[in-house]
């Protein structure tokens, strides 16, 4: 066994902590970089949260999207958060999950920003292959990409690249779990893959785009309240300052 596999071996283990900054819970949307998610992605990840959240209920796993999970930081060796775009774990408690719990992460690369493309394929990839999440599975949603999946699975610690059976790729966590891959001419932007469920496909295109439209005016509302209520705590905070009373020590 190499010295590099052993060193992943010994990583610390995570303590379960409540999590305190749940963040804006909108998967249209990267707090760290401020930039809203474009239409492909928008509908990919729709896609994916309605087909895993179904699959996750009928196989007795939660279904996890943009929530924040304690990793170990490959670089640093903190308790870090990290929000995948969707998974699914084996532990309910989604206010203090960490990474062990899951069974599955995926996240829907954003080809259009370096920075969050890089974040996406390099980085959620190395932060789960070091905390040994099992399956870990990049999307490219957008119709001109020749990329379709990258799927792969934890191998004593390293992340082995998956290929797939005639265009069908099989969860080893999950066996009722399969995604297929188009055929290239019925690509369109956030589709090029099928969720299937013991086979079967779960929900057709058309369904998708009323789903992104109604999630799309949901994560607007969610994030203008979140400015609102940011803007109303710094204008009490002000007031306070004005009386002589420091915020910060209350």
């Amino acid at each position: 066994m190499s010295t590099k596999v052993l060193e992943k071996i010994q990583i610390p283990i995570l303590e379960r902590r409540e999590h305190q900054d749940l963040g804006l819970e909108i998967p249209y949307y990267d707090e760290e970089f401020d930039l809203p998610h474009l239409k492909p992605h928008r509908i990919a990840v729709t896609y994916l949260g309605y087909t895993f959240d179904m699959i996750a209920k009928k196989v007795g796993l939660e279904f996890i999207s943009d929530q924040p999970v304690w990793y170990i930081h490959p670089a640093t060796q903190e308790q870090k958060t990290f929000y995948p775009d969707a998974g699914f774990a084996n532990y309910f408690e989604t206010k203090e999950l960490i990474a062990s719990d899951l069974v599955l992460a995926a996240e829907v690369v954003s080809t259009s920003h370096k920075p969050k493309e890089k974040k996406d394929r390099k980085g959620m990839k190395k932060v789960n292959e070091y905390n040994y999440v099992p399956e870990f599975v990049l999307f490219y949603p957008n119709k001109d990409d020749d990329r379709v999946i990258e799927w792969y699975v934890n191998q004593g610690g390293a992340y082995q690249l998956q290929t797939d059976k005639q265009g069908i790729y099989q969860s080893n966590q999950i066996p009722e779990l399969s995604i297929r891959i188009l055929g290239q001419r019925e690509w369109r932007d956030g589709m090029k893959v099928e969720v299937l469920f013991k086979g079967k496909s779960l929900i057709e295109y058309d369904k998708v785009l009323e789903l992104v439209e109604i999630e799309k005016k949901k994560a607007e509302m969610e994030k203008e309240r979140a400015d609102k209520n940011e803007k109303t705590l710094r204008i009490y905070a002000q007031k306070l300052r004005e009386l002589g009373i420091k915020p910060e020590e209350l």
